[in-house]
């Protein structure tokens, strides 16, 4: 349990400055949330129910996913990596002229 703390802890550390701070919302929502379940364990037993353990581990499947996500580390089973592509800045411009040309139809 205390690796997976470290861990958290330093991916939650490292989301704060990844991508010029894009992340830092995610960042402080999280570090809140666990904040708050620290604050919850003083008065109250809370990984004892099933409920409160589930709140927990989607907290900690959160904060690896955004991880992930801010680093481009994403791992892709070998089905989805040809239907996977990264979208730029085009690709919108594209899809706006689409648009554009539907309309005036």
């Amino acid at each position: 349990m205390i690796a997976v703390i470290v861990v958290i802890v330093k991916n939650l550390c490292s989301l704060f400055y990844l991508k010029e701070n894009k992340y830092r919302p995610y960042a402080i929502v999280y570090t809140s949330a666990f904040i708050g379940f620290i604050t919850i364990s003083l008065f109250e037993h809370t990984l004892q129910s099933p409920k409160e353990m589930m709140i927990y581990f989607f907290l900690l499947g959160f904060v690896e996913a955004t991880y992930r996500m801010a680093t481009d580390t994403m791992q892709l089973a070998d089905d989805e990596k040809d239907s996977y592509q990264e979208l730029e800045a085009e690709d919108f411009e594209e899809e706006k002229e689409e648009r554009k040309i539907l309309i005036k139809k």
